[in-house]
């Protein structure tokens, strides 16, 4: 039986460096399927990211400061926040059965 990928929306509410699909064996690190990297935008662009589009909320008042950065040699989508929320999703195709599991990084640089 073959599964067909199914669409799939992800979605970021804080500065991430990488998204992944993982296969999901217990025990085992598993095959890594890169969902974003930023490695498509320059390093400096700012706003929402080429391939992503604003996700907004009833009574929200998202602001999309991200800024892509390179952080210990990997890109990252540094995000400011203050008094909002920004959110962005985008559209994938991932094969639910081979890769079950969306990991990210993010690094807090202050707390609220």
């Amino acid at each position: 039986m073959t599964t067909n990928p199914l669409p799939r929306r992800a979605f970021l509410q804080a500065a991430a460096a990488v998204l992944l699909h993982r296969a999901g064996r217990a025990g085992s690190a598993g095959a890594h399927v890169p969902v974003e990297d930023w490695r498509g935008a320059p390093v400096g662009s700012s706003g929402v990211p080429a391939g992503w589009q604003k996700y907004e909320t009833p009574g929200g008042h998202p602001a999309y400061d991200f800024t892509v950065v390179e952080d210990a040699g990997r890109r990252a989508l540094h995000m400011k926040s203050a008094a909002e929320h920004s959110t962005i999703a985008k559209d994938v195709q991932a094969d639910l059965a081979a890769t079950p599991i969306l990991a990210w990084q993010w690094r807090v640089l202050s707390l609220p």
